[in-house]
């Protein structure tokens, strides 16, 4: 693998002749949508040195925007990170937290206290595209090389022609960013040599690829068998959600924009079986939101909803 991976690395050494760049009108977030709700999968080659890969070299990543969080004076999109065997068994989950700076079109990832450009996006995600099959400086060890419009982004079995931008950044590889879509590769090496290659996308309502089989667990007797519906959806004005629990469970209901930001928020206790909560959506923007709700077991669901 690790020569694919310098292979990939190399094509950045060529030098820019003086040609105009092409200008880019596709906006920037849309090269990394971080809406609530959306899901990107990758199959992920590990090579370590020395050779150390438990729970294996190969494995399924799968990365989930599931709501915001505040940190500091900071609002961070809140995604979930689960790490999958080739079995389908998920064997570790975290979070992970990215915002997009809208001034510098930076995407940045927060470590700990401190948060760091992430996938070269240094560069700024509205920097002109070089000419074609070039690349440009950006400082900081960082290049963005030329790739442009209706490039072929090939996930899984689907091939996608969007914009694309690839940027490298030493020592860790090259990213590329498909318009609409995300993250679709990441190759490189520092201590281990890495290719995440994304193999399913469900973006704004959009599913591209095949999604990698899970195992299915057998169902814990204290599950609350959560589940929702919403209706009627499109809505105007009054929006009915429906929950049905197992057993008598406290829960919190949440409404978020397709911005990842909080229109509606309550707790409340529910009675087991059928039970319909009134949402006034009246006062809401058009557009699409995203209803979750979270029992007290930790048990979630989700729906989208329409306000006409």
């Amino acid at each position: 693998m690790r020569w694919s991976v310098f292979s990939l690395i190399l094509v950045v050494c060529a030098p820019l002749a003086a040609q105009d760049p092409i200008p880019d009108t596709t906006e920037a977030w849309r090269y990394f949508p971080l809406e609530i709700g959306n899901v990107w999968e990758y199959r992920v080659e590990i090579e370590l040195v020395p050779p150390d890969c438990f729970p294996g070299c190969t494995q399924y990543w799968r990365r989930t925007v599931v709501g915001d969080s505040t940190i500091g004076e900071i609002t961070y999109n809140k995604v979930l990170r689960e790490i999958f065997n080739l079995s389908g068994e998920e064997v570790d989950s975290s979070h992970e937290y990215y915002r997009l700076d809208t001034l510098s079109a930076t995407i940045y990832q927060l470590y700990g206290n401190t948060e760091y450009p992430y996938g070269g996006t240094n560069c700024g995600l509205h920097t002109p595209f070089p000419p074609e099959g070039q690349q440009v400086e950006c400082g900081a060890g960082t290049y963005l090389t030329g790739e442009g419009y209706e490039r072929v982004v090939e996930i899984a079995d689907h091939v996608v022609a969007t914009a694309v931008k690839s940027f490298y950044r030493y020592p860790t590889g090259n990213f590329r960013f498909g318009a609409d879509i995300g993250l679709v590769r990441n190759v490189g090496c520092e201590g281990s040599c890495w290719d995440f290659q994304l193999i399913y996308a469900n973006v704004n309502g959009l599913d591209i690829g095949t999604p990698f089989p899970v195992a299915v667990e057998p169902e814990s007797p204290r599950s609350s068998g959560l589940s929702l519906t919403a209706h009627p959806n499109p809505s105007v004005d009054l929006v009915s959600i429906s929950l049905l629990l197992s057993r008598p469970q406290y829960v919190a209901v949440e409404v978020f924009d397709l911005l990842g930001r909080h229109v509606y928020s309550e707790e409340l206790v529910v009675v087991a079986g059928a039970t319909t909560l009134n949402l006034d959506a009246s006062g809401w923007p058009r557009g699409v939101y995203f209803v979750r709700i979270t029992a007290a077991d930790g048990e979630t669901a989700s729906t989208r909803i329409t306000r006409l």
